[in-house]
């Protein structure tokens, strides 16, 4: 039996770098319900951040981009993004199964 193929990969800073609009475009192509879909998009809508450093804080900034980090529905957000991915590696690499993982920890 011949051996099996596996693509890995590490995205440093990937829930920051989702683009709302992006998922929106590729939930749609992907056939989901259009309730589903306004669904995500207003949990990624509308957040707001504010930073501290040494107790000193800032004032608050709008969020545009990203998947909020704890959040259950992120690393589901975050293989749907992704997906794509998978898909390219396995149907130019005779063999090969990619594979991912979520940790919106590190």
């Amino acid at each position: 039996m011949g051996k099996k193929k596996v693509a890995a990969a590490y995205v440093a800073a990937a829930f920051p770098s989702v683009a709302r609009e992006c998922l929106m475009h590729k939930t749609r192509n992907m056939g989901l319900d259009e309730n589903l879909v306004e669904w995500m998009s207003n949990f990624m809508t509308d957040r707001r951040v504010k930073m501290a450093v040494d107790r000193q804080e800032g004032g608050e900034m709008e969020v545009t981009t990203g998947l909020p980090q704890g959040s259950a529905v992120s690393p589901i957000l975050f293989a749907i993004h992704i997906a794509e991915v998978h898909e390219f590696v396995e149907s130019r690499v005779p063999g090969v199964r990619a594979l991912s993982f979520v940790d919106d920890v590190t």
